[in-house]
C-alpha cells in the first residue's frame, strides 16, 4: 500500500475533490490521497477507505479529468410509433431546450437524440447532453426525463412501461408489463 501510494503521488491520476469510480463499491469524491490508502465520499454521504494497492492495480474512471464538464445519454423508451422521425424530433428538441436553459448543461454544446433500439413494442432513444460537472450531470439528465417525458406524453407518444418476454420450451413467447 505504501509503495502504491508513492506511484500514485508521482504519476497524479487523482486529486483531492475528482469523482472517481473505481467499482460499484468504491466510488465518490477523493477527500485525502495518504500514502496507505484514499479515502472517498460516496454521493450517500459515507466514507468509503480505499488501499492504494486497490487503486495501482485498478482501472478506474477520473470523471473530472481531463475537464470537469461531463458528457452523457439519458434514455427514454417509448412505445412503437407510426412516425419515428418525429419522436426523435422531439427528444432532440427537448434536449437543446434544456442543455440551453438548464444552469447545469453546457449551452454551447449541442444536444442530439437517435434511435438505439428497436425491441418488441418499443424502441429505445438515447440524448446525449453535456453537464458542467459529474455532480450536474444527475440533474441535467433528471430535468431531460422528465421535460421529455412531458413532450411525448403531450404529443401522443406512450412512454413505454418495462416489459418482461419470456419464451417457454415450446417456443411460445409471454409478455408482461405492469398494470398502470
Amino acid at each position: 500500500d505504501f509503495l502504491a501510494g508513492l506511484l500514485i503521488a508521482a504519476d497524479q491520476p487523482l486529486s483531492v475533490g475528482d469523482y472517481i469510480i473505481v467499482n460499484e463499491e468504491h466510488q465518490g469524491w477523493v477527500l485525502a490521497i495518504g500514502w496507505r490508502t484514499t479515502r472517498l465520499l460516496t454521493r450517500y454521504d459515507m466514507h468509503v477507505i480505499v488501499p492504494n494497492s486497490t487503486l495501482a492495480q485498478a482501472s478506474f474512471t477520473n470523471t473530472s479529468r481531463p475537464r470537469e464538464e461531463c458528457r452523457f445519454h439519458a434514455i427514454t423508451m417509448v412505445a412503437l410509433h407510426d412516425d419515428v422521425d418525429e419522436v426523435v424530433r422531439i427528444a432532440s428538441e427537448v434536449g437543446e431546450e434544456v442543455q440551453q436553459q438548464d444552469p447545469r448543461g453546457i449551452s454551447t454544446y449541442r444536444a442530439f437524440a437517435f434511435v438505439e433500439v428497436f425491441q418488441p413494442g418499443y424502441i429505445e432513444l438515447r440524448c446525449w447532453l453535456c453537464a458542467k460537472s459529474w455532480d450536474a450531470h444527475f440533474g441535467l439528465r433528471d430535468a431531460y426525463l422528465r421535460k421529455v417525458s412531458r413532450r411525448l406524453r403531450d404529443a401522443g407518444v406512450p412512454v413505454a412501461p418495462p416489459t418482461h418476454l419470456i419464451q417457454t420450451r415450446a417456443g411460445n413467447l409471454l409478455s408482461s408489463s405492469p398494470v398502470p
